[in-house]
């Protein structure tokens, strides 16, 4: 009884049931048009999204949607209510309620399966440009922020077994200036030049880049490596010059010894030797005395 009731009461108010729509009567002979075109012919030359606009305006649209309704997508029933805009949205403008509405059946495509709906990576990256960024702009705020989904997970630098390099996980932060380093610049940028540098290191602790100063460190003699700044200095050079079989005398004679002989004269190296204290700073001279 109550279902007749219904039917009644829709015949009285000129409506009449189509699928899920609720369409007008027949309007007696009145022609809808858009564009010029019929509401079923408009319907189908420029497509289904004039649905959402006119459906309920006349019998003839009602037909049309109805045959291209789908209402398991709801909200979306028509697809995206700007076809031709939605083709070339990037996916991060659909992190935008409206464009994610306007573009309903686009946007959930561009959606990542490994993220969840509603995440803050539901579409990738923010920015469309990160797909120019390079790894040393993940280290800026702003960049990380609008990239930090897709692009510099990327491009994070990994040592052999696959760990992040803390610190230096986008590599050189000013990679052109960084390329044109040398070993010894690393001990005062090696912040900077991370990347760079790290393969530059020597692997000897203290000495991690080599002499400090290579040009004045070719002209020194194996004596000055005493001289504990020059040992620093000169860290390579001095390991180079090194005799780790003599500890005690591992650099040769701690001075020029020709001042020592000069001072004894005409006397011979063995008596020279025989003094302790010429003994101590010339001990390669004096090794055999």
């Amino acid at each position: 009884m109550m279902f007749a009731t219904i039917l009644l009461l829709l015949c009285t108010v000129g409506v009449r049931v189509v699928g899920a729509l609720v369409c007008p009567a027949d309007a007696g002979g009145f022609i809808f048009t858009i564009n010029g075109l019929t509401c079923g012919n408009a319907i189908a030359r420029i497509g289904a999204h004039l649905c959402y606009s006119y459906e309920l305006r006349h019998k003839d649209c009602c037909d049309a949607c109805k045959l291209r309704r789908n209402d398991v997508d709801t909200g979306c029933e028509y697809g995206d209510r700007n076809p031709t805009d939605c083709a070339g949205i990037a996916p991060s403008r659909c992190y935008t309620p409206a464009n994610e509405r306007i573009c309903c059946r686009t946007c959930p495509r561009y959606r990542l399966s490994n993220m969840p709906r509603g995440s803050q990576c539901e579409y990738g990256d923010w920015n469309p440009n990160c797909r120019r960024a390079q790894p040393y702009m993940c280290y800026h705020t702003s960049y990380k922020r609008d990239c930090g989904c897709q692009a510099c997970p990327s491009m994070m630098q990994r040592d052999q077994n696959g760990n992040v390099q803390v610190g230096c996980e986008y590599g050189d932060r000013l990679p052109l200036q960084c390329a044109r380093l040398e070993p010894q610049d690393c001990y005062q940028n090696k912040h900077v030049c991370c990347g760079t540098c790290r393969n530059k290191e020597t692997g000897i602790l203290g000495c991690e880049y080599g002499d400090m100063n290579p040009r004045q460190c070719r002209n020194i003699q194996a004596y000055q490596c005493y001289h504990p700044q020059t040992n620093r200095v000169c860290c390579r050079t001095c390991r180079q010059l090194k005799d780790t079989n003599r500890p005690d005398c591992m650099y040769g004679d701690k001075i020029e010894c020709q001042g020592y002989r000069r001072a004894y004269g005409r006397a011979s190296l063995s008596a020279m030797c025989a003094a302790p204290d010429a003994r101590l700073v010339c001990c390669r001279t004096c090794e055999y005395y």
